[in-house]
């Protein structure tokens, strides 16, 4: 655990260190070089964000650079999950630039052990909280590997203890001892062992942690969203205001369930990369073996031919040795790569066992989320770059020609010996529904497999969700996939199979996995247009602009029923802002409706319209101003679109030309006079 107790940093032991969101940690002093090393860099502008992005085929919308879409919303169509060169960026990154865009530079921090980049909000570097339980490792680490003072020297600095007396707890160099502490009358029987600093114990973390945003208020609340513990006062009337609350001892133990979880799985990748470094070691042997056998024989050939072979024979030698070193050089550097991946994961659990020894709820859900995703994104990362495999085989893959006498000896050389290898055909893969989840419209798959039948990809088959036929879906080298783009509350059939050069496995067992009932999501700045400002977790959307503008969000539907409201936060100058459904190509610099790819429904202060390809429908009286409340109910089996205007039904309206759409996503529109909060996973009224 030496290793997670220095800051990559400066290098020295942390002094007062502060928990990043990966999950490293950083000396505060050290924190502010790198703000100020960071605060001057240019922030990426939307442009150069825009030209990492990768453009989908057809209405395909990528949820996550890790994820594939499923079948339900996208026929037949199939991608591949991206690897983490693809141009991914960070939540941080667009963050920052969207930030710089529109209000100007920000701070930021880079990490630097993993050398991402945060930004910070306006408090700087003080959001960031102090991690106590490495700071009270880090001193009993000092204390355990510090010399003792004598305790009674006057010299300036004291001596060195060198005894220290059991019954007094006194330490004495060798001339104190001799004056203070002879070895007569009663303090004869007293027994003398080497120093040590009994008094070293976890630094006093002085009682309850108090509220950084208000300093006399005490930790009592966990904030889901912002994954840290606050004072109540933060969620009435603080940063965290609307933000879902939980109880401290609640959150201690669900993630301290899920840290504990994740470390067990750690262990277990440990000891497989541990086995796999002994198999690498038995490797090295046996090339070093075979290359001294391969050299023997070598040596016994040339010499029968005596005189003319010498020459020869040199060359031969020579060569035999650059082919071993090739191979030792490679297989030495893959495992100077395992063992440094090793390396880390002791520290890493060692520290993470540390971590799950803490009893105090708030100290520990302070660094718990950031560890946690650090866990996991070691678990994703544990293999290396060539998997369990060597990088090169012990066999020479080489033999010696010796049937053409002398007058063959300039054309004398090596021929290559492939020894050739079985390949069986792959065995079943086992699905662990343990590992396997879904979150809001993503589903994660794991598996294993029982054998160590060399496994060229895996293929994903998945239904529609309505227990229709399996698709293929994705293939992928890794035990693992991640699927985006589910229907809500459906249900989905998932199986795997193994490919090698033999063939395929069988499919797995099929498990069954449920999406949730009712849609979350907020508002996606990638798809929307660039003049729209988003604030409050992508919920609340305002632009500048005098026209109007489009936001879509970041989850579209291709069947079922589906209701979303939005609250209007500022009405100036009777405007007409829309809610309603559109497709990501719709235009997005006139109102909601306007072309053939969207339909909604505009309000002004006294009356409502639905609208789809510029033609007005249903005529209503009722308008809006501040506080209204407009919800859309989306009937996709029956293509029908209705709303309640504060309650009041409008609607439903038929829309046939919706059953040639695959995917549509919420989508609303306003100009620099309307401000308005967007409110998901809510019930539809009971009428509905």
């Amino acid at each position: 655990m030496e290793s997670e107790l220095f800051c990559n940093f400066c290098e020295e032991l942390f002094c007062k260190p502060l928990n990043l969101p990966c999950g490293h940690n950083i000396c505060q002093a050290c924190a502010y070089k790198c703000v100020n090393e960071t605060k001057q860099q240019p922030t990426q502008t939307l442009n150069e964000i825009s030209a990492k992005s990768i453009s989908l085929p057809n209405r395909r919308r990528k949820i996550s650079e890790n994820t594939t879409l499923c079948p339900g919303n996208l026929a037949n169509d199939r991608t591949d999950c991206s690897s983490d060169d693809s141009g991914y960026l960070s939540m941080h990154e667009i963050h920052a630039c969207l930030h710089q865009q529109f209000h100007g530079p920000m701070v930021s921090i880079k990490c630097p052990s993993c050398a991402v980049s945060f930004v910070l909000d306006d408090r700087g570097i003080d959001c960031l909280p102090l991690n106590i339980i490495l700071e009270s490792l880090v001193e009993l680490y000092k204390c355990k590997n510090s010399e003792i003072d004598c305790q009674l020297c006057e010299a300036v600095p004291p001596n060195k203890a060198t005894s220290m007396c059991e019954q007094c707890r006194v330490s004495y160099c060798e001339g104190c001892l001799k004056i203070y502490h002879p070895k007569r009358g009663p303090l004869a029987s007293h027994t003398l062992s080497a120093p040590s600093n009994n008094q070293c114990v976890l630094k006093h973390r002085g009682g309850v942690l108090k509220c950084s945003e208000h300093a006399e208020e005490n930790i009592s609340m966990y904030c889901v969203l912002c994954k840290m513990p606050v004072c109540y006062l933060c969620f009435e009337e603080g940063r965290h205001c609307g933000h879902e609350a939980r109880a401290l001892g609640t959150m201690y133990k669900e993630q301290k369930v899920e840290m504990t979880s994740r470390g067990d799985r750690l262990k277990d990748k440990k000891k497989n990369l541990n086995d796999f470094i002994q198999t690498l070691d038995v490797h090295v042997s046996k090339v070093q073996e075979n290359g001294v056998d391969f050299e023997s024989r070598v040596v016994a050939q040339i010499d029968e031919l005596i005189g003319a072979l010498e020459e020869k024979k040199t060359q031969l030698i020579a060569s035999i040795g650059g082919r071993v070193a090739g191979k030792l050089d490679i297989l030495n550097k893959q495992r100077e790569e395992c063992t440094s991946n090793h390396r880390m994961m002791t520290g890493l659990l060692a520290y993470v066992d540390e971590v799950t020894k803490e009893e105090d709820p708030a100290v520990f859900l302070l660094i718990s989320s950031a560890l946690s995703s650090r866990l996991l994104h070691t678990l994703d990362t544990w293999i290396g770059r060539h998997g369990l495999l060597p990088e090169e085989n012990s066999e020479m893959e080489l033999g010696l020609e010796t049937s053409d006498v002398l007058t063959a000896l300039n054309r004398c050389d090596f021929v290559k010996v492939v020894t050739p290898i079985r390949i069986d055909k792959p065995t079943t893969p086992i699905i662990d529904d343990t590992k396997c989840e879904v979150i809001n419209n993503t589903l994660t798959l794991e598996w294993s497999m029982n054998s160590s039948t060399q496994i060229d990809e895996f293929v994903i088959e998945v239904d529609d969700g309505l227990n229709g036929d399996f698709q293929e879906v994705h293939r992928t080298p890794d035990p693992y996939c991640t699927l985006g783009g589910l229907q809500f509350n459906s249900t989905y059939r998932s199986r795997v199979r193994a490919v090698n050069s033999a063939g395929e496995s069988t499919p797995s067992d099929v498990i069954c996995m449920s999406t949730p009932e009712i849609a979350v999501f907020s508002l996606d700045s990638t798809t929307s247009h660039a003049d729209i400002n988003l604030s409050n977790n992508n919920r609340t959307m305002n632009t500048g602009s005098f026209e109007n503008r489009v936001a879509i969000a970041d989850v579209g539907f291709s069947r079922g029923q589906h209701y979303w409201e939005v609250t209007i936060d500022r009405y100036e100058g009777n405007p007409d802002p829309a809610i309603g459904i559109a497709q990501l190509d719709c235009s997005k610099d006139v109102i909601l409706g306007r072309d053939s790819k969207a339909w909604s429904v505009y309000v002004d202060s006294t009356r409502s319209w639905f609208q789809h390809n510029n033609a007005h429908l249903y005529r209503s009286e009722g308008g809006i101003e501040v506080g209204s409340t407009i919800g859309l109910y989306l009937d996709l089996d029956q293509c029908l679109l209705s709303f309640y205007c504060n309650d009041e039904k409008h609607g439903p309206i038929e829309f046939p030309s919706l059953e040639d759409v695959d995917v549509v996503y919420p989508a609303f529109s306003l100009n620099r006079n309307v401000t308005m909060t967007l409110y998901s996973g809510i019930k539809p009224p009971a009428e509905v």
